[in-house]
């Protein structure tokens, strides 16, 4: 007898916190929808994340792009960030590397340095833009990101190494330098959005952690 009482005791104990926990939820859940709905882009960004995710919430991929959209709209780097990503991978949007530049210039304009550079990565690779390696080095060198100075400096001194060559044999370098990095920078770039699918923390795209 002893024994059942302390089962239901239990299970009652069980049911209180669940329905505490779940109280908690759904309030910050609500608290969260309304901050968004009033134009709040965090709120509309974070609400687009769990909506992609199923996370506390019911998953709802077409809802999340249309959050993510208000968002970056709205001017939240993180969602042009992801704006970015689903143009440049076709997913859940049509394949578009210019619409997902106009996205990543966006949050690059706005200061963000990984957006810059990833233009960077587009300008030199020719993704979504024209393909310009002295527009690549200036977003290299706005970029505050340790792997975006590397490539500056490395860019800095193949540029050098073109522009020393002869006035005749300039261009045909420059042509055969561009063709090689353009292969090179669009199966790195592939490779970089699957990794911003992955992790919510951009420090983790280039890491790959």
């Amino acid at each position: 007898m002893l024994r059942f009482m302390y089962s239901m005791l239990f299970v009652a104990v069980a049911i209180m916190l669940a329905a505490f926990y779940y109280a908690r939820w759904a309030s910050a859940t609500d608290q969260l929808r309304a901050s968004a709905a009033l134009g709040d882009a965090s709120s509309q960004y974070s609400l687009a994340r769990k909506l992609s995710r199923g996370e506390g919430i019911a998953e709802d991929q077409e809802a999340a792009l249309a959050w993510f959209r208000k968002a970056a709209e709205n001017g939240d780097a993180k969602a042009q960030l992801t704006m970015a990503r689903l143009y440049f991978s076709g997913d859940g949007v049509a394949k578009d590397p210019m619409r997902a530049t106009i996205w990543l210039k966006r949050a690059a304009d706005s200061g963000d340095s990984f957006a810059q550079g990833l233009m960077g990565m587009a300008s030199l690779g020719g993704i979504g833009v024209a393909q310009d390696p002295y527009a690549a080095l200036a977003w290299f060198n706005k970029s505050q990101e340790p792997e975006a100075k590397q490539l500056a400096h490395v860019l800095q001194e193949d540029l050098e190494k073109i522009e020393a060559k002869p006035e005749g044999e300039r261009e045909q370098e420059m042509a055969i330098f561009k063709s090689q990095k353009q292969i090179f920078i669009q199966t790195v770039f592939s490779k970089l959005m699957l990794r911003m699918k992955r992790h919510e923390n951009r420090r983790e795209y280039l890491d790959g952690n």
